[in-house]
């Protein structure tokens, strides 16, 4: 089995422990990583092309 799924199956008696492992496993999927580097990426160039009016 792959140490993932041994951590994993270690950590379920122990729900907030289990929680925060796929928290974290989530969080590096690579999808969410580009998802987050190109909203990072693009906020700024949006929102600083807009001037407010006076």
């Amino acid at each position: 089995m792959s140490p993932l799924m041994d951590v994993a199956n270690a950590t379920k008696s122990t729900p907030l422990l289990f929680a925060f492992l796929l928290g974290i496993v989530g969080t590096l999927a690579p999808c969410q990583l580009t998802g987050n580097i190109s909203a990072i990426t693009l906020y700024p160039a949006l929102t600083g092309s807009k001037t407010p009016t006076d």
